[in-house]
């Protein structure tokens, strides 16, 4: 099959055997990764498991050990989350969550014209009388107007909508690329609509560092039809060989493995809409996956499966991939601890990302832990396993600060309260920043939908 570029990628196309599958280190030290592999922490580490793919499986759903939390108890585990990362009382914690879900409701019960014409973003700052800031190019829509939160704060006169801006960002990212650095981010504020680019400087071309290569990088978008100038960019400088991102190769929440060996986290169980085959999402970069364990509430294995190969992508819609999980019966569930589940009842859209607001994520090496996005269009070009070390460029993803990613993360569930949000990719070693794909870029890109219980 092809990416969306249109570069082969080397993959067996949709219901073709896939070729033999790399152990997840391999794939580590394809993307030229400093880590390794962890051990799985004692509470989850599995029974060996054989590496020939069962045929039948045995266990068909989730054992029923209490593991299932009602939403109720959900709010109540963020805002414990909440509360420890931003310092302040559960109480104070719970009620940033609850504002924050009504905003989301709000940017989300936008008209479809106003999302892509309009709506230029939002920003969540809680210590603020008004916490919530949506922007709009020019004026404001009395449509948005007439259902304004007491929470929200509505600004207008922004140049640019949300789109024109993620435009502008990957036009000057794909400038950065064609110059030949192989390690880029960017992304760009939403209050300022300054784009930001992160970049690791090469030894072969000494002289593309400083304002010469901002004005190089103008020159090379200057015909477009939403151009920066150099006023317009930032670029921040690495060190030559710097790794700009690591990927965190590695039911949702649930062991994902390559040939036998533990390689991945699964994120959310999906349905394709045109023949309703179930499946599991997880990250493009999770190189040779082919099985799926079933855990328990005791961090162990009930028994593992068959996950075939179905589809990837790394391009606009992020790096999402999709395996169907044959002879087994998918629930709406995810694992938001070791030992827990929730339910899952609904999904973001891709405008419902706001500067500020709090997400957890749920790794099978890292377990549970919540940051706060920083950005919500983040593009990362890295290089890929998957075509022997070539780069790609994974576009519109979101960025968070205050989390945490361990190899094996991969591809887990990133969600707050019992709401889908996406699939985890990678750090930034030098920031700490974490990134992970939007939820309904991958259903869009797969043809698939979240599945809800």
């Amino acid at each position: 099959m092809r990416l969306a570029s249109g570069v082969r990628t080397g993959r067996a196309t949709s219901g073709a055997r896939r070729a033999a599958p790399r152990t997840v280190v391999a794939g580590l030290l394809a993307i030229g990764s400093l880590l390794t592999l962890p051990a799985l922490p004692a509470h989850a580490d599995p029974p060996p498991v054989s590496t020939d793919v069962p045929d039948v499986v045995a266990e068909t759903s989730p054992p029923d050990d209490g593991a299932l939390i009602t939403p109720e108890q959900a709010l109540e585990r963020d805002a414990k989350a909440v509360a420890s990362l931003a310092k302040v009382p559960v109480s104070e914690a719970r009620r940033r969550l609850t504002i924050q879900q009504k905003v989301t409701k709000l940017v989300e019960s936008l008209p479809e014209d106003v999302r892509a014409q309009s709506y230029a973003g939002g920003r969540l700052d809680f210590t603020a009388s008004r916490p919530a800031t949506l922007y709009f190019k020019g004026r404001v829509p009395d449509s948005v107007r007439a259902g304004t939160l007491p929470e929200v704060e509505l600004t207008g006169g922004m140049a640019y909508s949300f789109d024109e801006m993620v435009a502008r960002q990957n036009t000057l990212h794909a400038a950065a690329a064609d110059l030949g650095f192989t390690q880029v981010r960017s992304d760009f504020d939403v209050a300022t609509q300054r784009v930001r680019l992160t970049l690791a400087l090469q030894r072969e071309q000494p002289g593309l560092r400083g304002q010469a290569l901002r004005d190089k990088l103008a020159a090379r978008v200057a015909g477009d039809r939403l151009a920066l100038r150099s006023s317009d960019f930032s670029v921040e400088e690495r060190a030559p060989g710097a790794r700009i991102t690591v990927p965190s190769t590695g039911h949702g929440g649930s062991i994902l493995r390559s040939g036998g060996a533990y390689a991945c986290t699964s994120a959310f169980v999906v349905r394709r809409t045109n023949d309703q085959v179930e499946g599991v999402l997880t990250a493009a970069h999770c190189e040779g996956i082919n099985q799926m364990d079933q855990n328990n509430s005791a961090g162990g294995v009930v028994s593992t499966f068959a996950a075939p190969f179905v589809s990837e992508h790394i391009g606009v819609n992020g790096e999402p991939e999709w395996h169907t999980t044959t002879g087994h019966d998918d629930v709406p569930e995810f694992w938001d601890t070791f030992s827990t589940r929730r339910t899952v009842t609904s999904r973001i859209s891709s405008s419902g990302y706001m500067t500020g607001a709090y997400v957890c994520h749920f790794g099978r090496t890292s377990g549970t832990t919540c940051g706060s996005i920083n950005n919500p269009s983040v593009s990362i070009h890295f290089a890929w396993g998957g075509c022997g070390g070539c780069t790609k460029t994974a576009s519109n993803m979101v960025g968070v600060t205050g989390a945490v990613s361990l190899p094996g993360d991969s591809g887990g569930p990133w969600y707050v309260l019992n709401q889908a949000l996406g699939i985890h990719h990678g750090i930034d070693p030098a920031s700490l920043d974490v990134f992970f794909t939007p939820i309904e870029r991958a259903e869009n890109q797969f043809g698939v939908k979240v599945q809800f219980g």
